[in-house]
């Protein structure tokens, strides 16, 4: 049975749509209803992790009158954009009130106030721009979930999740009300130690074994991906 999308839907997907292209994100069509690229519409997502998807790519994409999801690309193609997800909402809660526990971290209370975030099916997204060249792909943090960057994807707003949950940015952190905010070295440093991550570039012992780090492991991943959807995190 063909799914018709609606009016209001379709209004609230182009809005952002055009958004994220205003924010320099590179953005690809995700199946709708689930987290796996439409490979339908793309042979593989790999090539927009190092370059913006051309205005005849996306309309090709999102054009056609059919209900997409869609997932933005982080690191260095998209300006440095880098999302914290939390796997639950007591992460998102927990890592707060821990900062408001320390006085070093008002820095980061304060641009928090400025910073948009999305409700995944459970947990949450917040999107945020990295100092220059951060380097590694993907760390796990101490709250539940990842730091993502370079090579990762999020499934973002107005996507539909697997659970039937639509993603959507909170009110009073809505993308198309702000712009992630550029943090210097400084709160970067300060950010990652918040989330308990190392702050020594060469150390490994926070690093997600299973992100991409070479081509011919990026594509035996996508492989994976592939086969088992229920893989791909939200």
């Amino acid at each position: 049975s063909m799914v018709v999308i609606g009016m209001a839907d379709d209004i609230s997907f182009r809005k952002y749509l055009e958004r994220y292209r205003q924010l320099e994100f590179s953005v690809i069509p995700i199946t709708y209803g689930q987290k796996t690229p439409d490979f339908k519409l793309i042979a593989s997502w790999e090539p927009y992790a190092s370059r913006l998807p051309t205005k005849e790519e996306i309309d090709g994409w999102f054009n056609d009158g059919k209900p997409h999801n869609i997932a933005i690309i982080g690191g260095a193609v998209s300006r440095n954009l880098v999302v914290i997800d939390f796997d639950t909402a007591d992460g998102l809660e927990q890592w707060q009130n821990d900062l408001k526990s320390d006085s070093k971290y008002a820095p980061l209370l304060e641009l928090l106030q400025r910073t948009p975030v999305e409700r995944t099916s459970k947990g949450n997204h917040v999107f945020l721009r990295a100092p220059s060249g951060v380097g590694k792909p993907a760390y796990n943090h101490r709250y539940g979930g990842e730091v993502r960057f370079n090579a990762h994807y999020v499934v973002a707003a107005p996507s539909l999740h697997p659970s039937g949950a639509v993603y959507s940015f909170l009110p009073d952190h809505d993308i198309l009300q702000m712009e992630p905010p550029r943090l210097d070295e400084q709160e970067w440093q300060l950010l990652l130690g918040s989330l308990g991550l190392e702050q020594n570039e060469n150390s490994t012992k926070n690093i997600n074994p299973d992100v991409y780090t070479n081509e011919p492991r990026l594509y035996r991943w996508v492989e994976v991906l592939r086969s088992h959807p229920e893989c791909v995190k939200d």
